[in-house]
């Protein structure tokens, strides 16, 4: 108290005022997602201005176990953290399309003890100083906001000295199902969601994140953030000093002419997120309308050709928010995400909420600048690539007509990156990052227009199974060739990445399972850098002779035996039908010892990101071993065999 009292009157004597003060109180933190290390890595964040640094994302199991995605515990990260006293957090979650394996493991206590048994060493063991619970989606039931809440009291009754904070939308949609009392009791802050008030459920397109109710009425959709603090506060009675105010570093695009306009007829793909770092170059494009709507307090784009609206932040909104946080007593304010707002060789948002809340002005090291800029050329090509593909889908189906406002146009020239000067270093951060977001407003429109082209299924060679299976593998021979007249094959990414794949050339490996001793398929090696143009390494078994498709609809699920290091990996089903590689597929954990496991067809997806194609089984061309997408710059080894189709 004392040592308060000397520093009110010393405030008082520089003419510091009383918020000022409050300020350099409150939680700064940022979210930092390894997908985005490349791009961004953490040399690069801005250590002075933050308190915590949640990574993201740990995933939770069922069965308590945890995955650990590569590259998650940077060791860069803790190092740089530590030396400026930033604390860092496991934040474990993210999204998901269903909480299956958040309640699975809470409501069974043998489960939940051993997720807290794995979080407690892998806290331990990296130095973290606590846990970020980010379950999603949230509970919609009684029933699971009673397991949610219970959780929580479980992991402070175990942890009572971890610092423990919560991600949770505040829009009475998510709110009236939770137990707001209990949660504020069992953790530090609560992180609020403050984002995502528009998108492809909304019919129309609007702001994402607006501080107040828009001035167009069509562009409403009941949210704010304003609207969220009131009802929190107001109807739940969530203390002011447990919320952490949500700030977006991106913007969302839509494909309106205005905003509040509804979304074109057949149009899914509305929403789709794009950072800062890509917004501000088309704030820049005069094919573009900088606007301001006075009622939200935020900006957004409309494209002048009428097929794009681009709700997003600016330094300006995002101080205004800074500076409702403190008006409000708020606990503070967080990120998402660390790096999407670097741009010109600077990071705008993040030095809008400095300033707010009195903190440095972040600087970004030279050094970082040129690993930046690195990958931004390989990004650019990966886009690039992505977008001719698209293109050519357009062409092969009588849309040449469309394609011409879509051309990639030609690359920026290429210099020596370790030769530039930093105000070159700056320039040449803006030629490319213009580049890549033309690119990628291009790439959206295309894909708008492949999402309405008609879905072309072919019916392949129908299989039967022969006693109730049909065996895949022909490994006990020594041979290449697959049970079913194609072949195994392996293929790997060579564009620098640091991915390795053995044995090459392809050969069965001696010693199989239980009942195949003689052989099994093992791929090992080095898997790359989760950076564009992406890694990849694939175990393949075409299922027709020639490469074509076969049926199969008359399996109900594919089984082998695994052995491997204990990671998490992907089997695949390509489909001729999906032309944007995102193939159905399925995950499962390689044990150490061999062990059979069975995978049902039905629980195959495609990643929420691509072009969803109707579940159908008649035009699979190969299957596939890769490891998870999770995998970035570490070793793999993963043994298959006895690979099998199950019959219905």
């Amino acid at each position: 108290m004392r040592r308060v009292g000397k520093f009110l009157v010393l405030a008082a004597c520089l003419g510091m005022s009383l918020p000022c003060l409050a300020a350099r109180r409150k939680i700064l933190l940022g979210f930092s997602a390894t997908w985005f290390d490349g791009g961004t890595p953490p040399q690069a964040y801005p250590y002075g201005d933050l308190d915590y640094i949640a990574r993201a994302f740990l995933t939770p199991k069922a069965d308590g176990e945890i995955a650990v995605p590569g590259g998650y515990f940077d060791p860069t990260l803790a190092a740089l953290a530590r030396r400026h006293g930033v604390k860092l957090l496991m934040s474990v979650g993210g999204e998901a399309p269903n909480a299956d394996n958040w309640l699975g493991m809470a409501r069974d206590p043998g489960a939940e003890a051993r997720f807290f048994d794995n979080l407690e060493k892998l806290k331990d063991r990296n130095g973290y100083a606590g846990v970020d619970i980010d379950w999603e989606p949230g509970a919609l039931t009684d029933a699971d906001q009673a397991t949610y809440a219970a959780f929580l009291s479980a992991l402070r009754a175990r942890f009572p000295g971890w610092v423990i904070s919560a991600d949770l939308g505040g829009g009475d949609y998510w709110a009236r199902h939770v137990s707001w009392t209990a949660v504020a009791r069992a953790v530090d802050f609560i992180n609020l969601m403050s984002y995502d008030y528009c998108g492809a459920w909304s019919g129309h397109s609007g702001h994402a994140a607006n501080l107040y109710p828009p001035s167009r009425p069509a562009a409403d959709t009941g949210l704010s953030v304003d609207q969220q603090v009131r009802l929190l506060e107001g109807t739940y009675g969530v203390p002011a000093g447990k919320l952490v105010l949500g700030l977006t570093f991106f913007g969302e695009v839509f494909h309106t002419a205005r905003l509040g306009d509804p979304f074109p007829a057949g149009q899914a793909d509305e929403g789709t997120e794009i950072p800062y770092s890509q917004v501000l170059p088309l704030v820049r494009d005069p094919g573009y309308r900088a606007l301001w709507d006075k009622g939200a307090q935020a900006p957004y784009l409309e494209a002048r050709s009428g097929d794009a609206t681009i709700p997003y932040d600016d330094p300006r909104s995002v101080a205004l928010k800074c500076r409702y946080a403190l008006r409000k007593g708020l606990a503070g304010a967080m990120v998402w995400n660390l790096g999407a707002d670097a741009v010109d060789g600077g990071t705008p948002l993040m030095a809008a909420v400095a300033r707010a809340f009195h903190r440095p002005r972040p600087e970004v090291p030279e050094a970082a600048l040129r690993l930046q800029l690195a990958n931004l050329r390989a990004t650019e090509a990966a886009s690039r690539r992505d977008l001719e593909g698209m293109i050519s889908q357009l062409e092969d189906a009588g849309k040449s007509g469309k394609v011409a406002a879509l051309m990639p146009g030609p690359e920026p020239a290429s210099p020596d990156v370790a030769r530039l000067s930093p105000a070159k270093l700056r320039v040449q951060l803006r030629v490319w990052q213009d580049a890549l977001a033309g690119l990628d407003v291009k790439a959206q429109a295309a894909r708008a227009l492949v999402a309405r082209l008609p879905v072309v299924v072919i019916r392949g060679q129908a299989l039967k199974p022969r006693d109730g299976a049909l065996p895949v593998d022909g490994f006990e021979d020594g041979a290449l060739q697959d049970a079913l007249g194609g072949s195994w094959s392996v293929s790997q990414d060579h564009n620098g990445l640091g991915t390795t794949l053995l044995p090459q050339p392809f050969v069965p490996t001696p010693g199989g399972c239980p009942g195949s001793p003689k052989y099994c398929a093992r791929i090992h090696g080095h898997y790359g850098r989760s950076v564009a143009p992406w890694p990849y390494a694939q175990l393949s078994a075409g299922l027709a002779p020639g490469g074509g498709a076969v049926d199969l609809s008359a399996f109900s699920a594919v089984r082998f035996w695994a052995r491997g290091d204990g990671k998490t990996y992907d089997v695949l089903l390509e489909r001729l039908a999906v032309k944007d590689y995102d193939n159905y597929r399925s995950a499962f954990t390689a044990p150490v010892e061999w062990t059979q496991i069975t995978l049902p067809l039905s629980g195959f997806k495609q990643n929420a990101w691509g072009r969803q194609i109707p579940m159908a089984w008649t035009d699979v061309s190969s299957l596939v071993f890769s490891p998870d997408g999770g995998f970035s710059d570490e070793d793999y080894d993963l043994s298959v065999d006895r690979v099998e189709f199950l019959a219905k």
